[in-house]
């Protein structure tokens, strides 16, 4: 049901909007065992509204960071990560997230660089004032040598961000990696 959810900010169902929104909180804290109760709500969610895209958009999510956070491996964690992502983005083609975690996928699981620049121009577009789009494209841009465009991504992340660590963190390797190791010295001795 593409139509339906495209817009929706919360599920229909009363029961997998709270699950919805709390499984949202918990992917937020950055825990493993967290995340992990995160994902458990958040296959609820797609179980009971499946036209319901940014629930598929939010799984995807809980799962990309259950790499970093939790205890899931790339093998565990991608191919849920992607059928969620394909999920979010047939039925929410204009939800920045939903571009976001493809966008992800298709860089660090798949190696398309094109293929991620594509799906971050486009949630960029959607949302401007996304900081965890230009985050997460700061990173990969980092990663792949564009050290120009990743401090710019990754500067603007924290001016509309400010409180991130994750992003300051990124933001200091992107300094290292372009050679100015002395500002990036200084902001890693700082965090």
């Amino acid at each position: 049901r593409p139509g339906r959810a495209a817009g929706a900010s919360r599920p229909t169902n009363p029961a997998a909007a709270r699950d919805f929104l709390a499984g949202r909180d918990l992917v937020a804290e950055r825990d493993g065992k967290s995340i992990e109760r995160a994902i458990t709500l958040l296959r609820g969610v797609t179980r009971d509204d499946p036209g319901f895209g940014p629930g598929f958009a939010a799984l995807s999510e809980a799962l990309i960071l259950s790499r970093e956070f939790g205890r899931r491996s790339d093998m565990q964690a991608f191919p849920e990560a992607r059928t969620a992502a394909r999920g979010a983005l047939r039925l929410s083609p204009s939800l920045a997230s939903s571009h976001r975690v493809n966008g992800f996928i298709a860089y660090w699981w798949d190696g398309d660089f094109a293929a991620a620049k594509r799906h971050f121009d486009q949630a960029i577009a959607l949302a401007p004032d996304d900081a965890n789009s230009r985050f997460w494209f700061g990173n990969i841009l980092a990663d792949h040598g564009d050290s120009r465009e990743a401090l710019l991504q990754l500067n603007r992340a924290c001016a509309l961000l400010p409180g991130s660590i994750a992003i300051q963190t990124d933001l200091a390797w992107a300094e290292w990696s372009a050679g100015h190791r002395k500002a990036a010295v200084a902001a890693l001795t700082e965090l």
